[in-house]
């Protein structure tokens, strides 16, 4: 067994890797993790046979999906992405997560969303804009 695996064994959904895994317990919350599975292909999220989500954070990473999935730039990730912190650090604040793995699933997007939004979102959108706004 791999160090990762062994590392997170019971942490993320069987087949998840580096780029793209599940966080278990949940059916919305991971890179490439919809509707309780691994994929790349678009959910129609309207169809009433996702899976509903388990806490308020999986309907926070529900929502993300949603939004990433109708994304037409930059900007629409960054809001995504804002969105999803944001919501994430209220739920923590104010006490609406269910369990002490649902807390910790909260820090650990605050922390990772902190940084991408910070390095990469941010950054993307304000280039994108100016780029555009020349042409």
């Amino acid at each position: 067994m791999s160090i990762l695996r062994t590392l997170t064994a019971g942490t993320v959904v069987p087949d998840s890797h580096l780029w793209q895994f599940g966080v278990s317990g949940t059916n919305y919350a991971g890179p490439g993790y919809s509707g309780g599975a691994l994929t790349t292909a678009d959910l129609d999220y309207t169809s009433g046979t996702l899976p509903k989500p388990r806490g308020v954070l999986d309907a926070a990473c529900l929502d993300h999906d949603i939004a990433y999935q109708f994304a037409e730039h930059p900007g629409d990730i960054l809001e995504a992405d804002a969105t999803l912190w944001a919501t994430t650090g209220k739920a923590l604040l104010t006490g609406q997560t269910k369990d002490h793995r649902e807390t910790l699933l909260g820090v650990g997007i605050l922390v990772v969303f902190a940084v991408k939004i910070a390095l990469w979102d941010a950054p993307k959108a304000v280039v994108n804009q100016f780029v555009g706004n020349r042409q």
